[in-house]
């Protein structure tokens, strides 16, 4: 799943539109459509706040991307930080 099908796929399960999309997450309209529409890869910063507007964790939404998806700067940062939060639970 790549990021365009993965924020319109989660959108499409909770019901909710764009503009309430928009509304819980400060992500604008036309950057969400941007991204559903594959004219845009979302940044870290806004993969978070979309991610904390409709309550999943940003791992989570990393973990549904394709291959190709992986090798973007920003997956790779939430990667790192989801690693490194595992080596402070398990004391590693």
């Amino acid at each position: 799943m790549n990021h365009r099908e993965g924020l319109r796929s989660f959108r499409k399960r909770l019901n909710i539109s764009q503009k309430q999309l928009e509304k819980v997450s400060g992500v604008p309209q036309n950057t969400i459509s941007s991204i559903e529409n594959g004219h845009r890869v979302p940044d870290l910063t806004t993969i978070t706040k979309i991610c904390e507007g409709v309550g999943i964790s940003s791992f989570f939404y990393c973990c549904c991307a394709t291959t190709e998806d992986l090798q973007s700067p920003n997956i790779k940062g939430i990667l790192k930080i989801g690693d490194k939060m595992l080596d402070i639970v398990t004391g590693k």
